[in-house]
């Protein structure tokens, strides 16, 4: 027994060009942290891995570009994992996938073509692959005239197939034929963004949605044993809209839910960020650490991680205490013409689509939360525990000794951001951040300095009446590396700022960020001025 593990990344990114390891993606991370062997087993057991670039990075310059915004490409991505399948499993192997963005709606696609045509033999039945995928790929699901004609040429192309696939299925002895699905804020393709569109889609829009194949995208596949999706709920992009899985058969309400398919298990976690803070690739990485860290937690039974590896992501990476830092802003650009759209949140248990909200949403400051979310914080029904590796992490997490500048190493190419670009798949994404309660106007990128500080007019820590229990001011000094700002006014804010970088001040316009918290309370401790939380009038 072998287990083939197969890492599909997101659009316009690639590891295997990217020389800036912090840049990395999820799945880029994942596929060095795995290891070769898994000697827990006796005998051990081999580890085969297969890392897949993502869509558009197979086209040079402006061609990647165009490729990767409209999603083009992602079919040859689903035939060439299918080969590698097709090519090296053998009865009794495990197959497992991870996927980021339209990678993990890229390995939801080879799901289901392993559903319908199951794993074609290289030397018997292989050479009918081609013809199948092309029928498969006319299909969908529209039931017009055009639909009917691909399903029964689909039809006529599986009938010499049924034999073999009663076998296949009767070998696996009750057994899934995937063993684990592994996904980062699954997006599809649509063609044209919405902003382009004359007509968009209401963002509340529940019609069905059909995959590349014409099945219902929403479906978890019956041969899938274990299904885990992150979820960003900081993300409010129309064209980012995620693809939730719902299982076959499921229903009722709360913890009395029934249905489903015995020994299917299904976990869909909403973690904070944006879609990329879920996947990874910004420079800031305190929140993608925290979602990788969950899918290793769950994964961990199954596959052999080296854990030293993901030590070195991130202790001492950090730039905000666990759970603390705040989304990046990811709607700009063209998605800005777009309304935006707050993705739909579970408010009870849902045995279809077995959502849950991560316990680091807990640790976000109050200024972080979407105001409907502030009622569901208070359900711990809601919530999943934090795993064995996650309490590690959490356990061990600190802050760098010297942080990034804010929006390092996001600068993109003005064309071809291509094969090796950071944050291909947001496409030249400013490493800023934003609360809820703004008005969606871009922000501005502060750069980190050390800066002396005038120290001629009153200097606020907060707009809160107090700051968070987890966070009180006699505590600042023991973050000393916290990203803190200072000002040197009193701005009418109509919105809480960060109560982990809450001294702030402006300089012509800019926000100055300062690395050390501690130096700038000893400064004005020095200088006579007496810090403290208070509402700005």
């Amino acid at each position: 027994m072998k287990r083939l593990i197969l890492f599909c990344d997101g659009t316009l990114e690639d590891a295997d060009t990217q020389k800036d390891l912090d840049l990395y993606t999820n799945i880029g991370r994942l596929s060095r942290a795995v290891k070769e062997l898994d000697e827990r087993e006796n005998p051990p057991v081999e580890q085969i891995k297969f890392y897949q670039s993502g869509v558009g990075t197979d086209e040079a310059a402006l061609g990647g570009l165009v490729t990767g915004a409209l999603g083009r490409g992602m079919m040859q991505k689903v035939r060439d994992l299918y080969d590698f399948v097709a090519l090296n499993w053998e009865m009794g192997d495990e197959i497992y996938l991870f996927g980021f963005s339209r990678g993990a709606y890229t390995v939801r696609l080879l799901c289901s073509l392993l559903n319908v045509i199951g794993i074609l033999p290289p030397r018997s039945y292989l050479h009918l692959f081609p013809s199948i995928f092309s029928a498969l790929d006319s299909h969908t699901g529209k039931n017009d005239s055009d639909d009917h004609r691909a399903l029964s040429e689909v039809t006529k192309l599986l009938r010499p197939l049924e034999g073999f696939r009663r076998k296949q299925v009767k070998a696996l002895e009750g057994k899934f034929l995937v063993k684990c699905v592994g996904v980062f804020d699954t997006v599809a393709t649509r063609g044209r963004p919405t902003s382009l569109r004359l007509n968009p889609p209401s963002p509340s829009s529940t019609s069905p949605r059909f995959n590349s194949f014409g099945f219902d995208e929403s479906i978890l596949e019956p041969i899938v044993e274990n299904a885990f999706q992150a979820l960003a709920i900081d993300e409010r992009r129309i064209d980012y809209r995620p693809v939730l899985w719902k299982r076959y058969g499921a229903f009722g309400d709360g913890k009395g839910g029934t249905g489903g398919i015995p020994g299917q298990r299904l976990l869909q976690v909403w973690l904070p960020g944006a879609h990329a803070d879920i996947g990874g690739s910004y420079k800031e990485s305190d929140l993608s650490f925290l979602t990788l860290s969950w899918l290793v937690s769950e994964t961990e039974s199954f596959l052999a991680f080296d854990y030293d590896y993901l030590r070195r992501l991130v202790v001492g990476k950090a730039v905000a205490p666990w759970g603390a830092m705040e989304a990046h802003q990811s709607r700009i650009g063209e998605f800005r013409l777009a309304p935006p759209m707050d993705r739909l949140l579970p408010t009870t248990l849902n045995p279809a689509t077995c959502e849950y909200f991560h316990p680091s949403l807990l640790a976000r400051p109050p200024c972080q939360i979407r105001p409907d979310l502030l009622p569901l914080l208070k359900k711990p029904e809601l919530f999943v525990e934090l795993g064995e590796w996650e309490q590690v992490v959490r356990k061990e997490w600190t802050l760098a000794t010297k942080l990034a500048k804010v929006g390092e190493g996001q600068e993109k190419a003005a064309v071809g951001g291509g094969a090796g670009a950071p944050g291909g798949d947001e496409f030249a994404r400013p490493s800023s951040v934003t609360s809820f309660t703004d008005n969606e106007s871009e922000p501005s990128s502060p750069a980190s300095s050390t800066s002396s500080l005038p120290l001629d007019k009153p200097v606020f820590v907060s707009s809160s009446t107090s700051l968070p229990p987890y966070l009180p001011p006699t505590a600042l000094p023991a973050y000393p590396h916290v990203a803190v700002t200072a000002t040197s006014s009193q701005p009418p804010f109509d919105k809480d700022p960060d109560p982990f970088a809450v001294l702030s001040r402006r300089k012509r316009g800019r926000p100055t960020v300062l690395a050390s918290a501690k130096r700038l309370l000893s400064r004005l401790e020095s200088h006579g001025r007496h810090v403290v939380a208070q509402r700005y009038a």
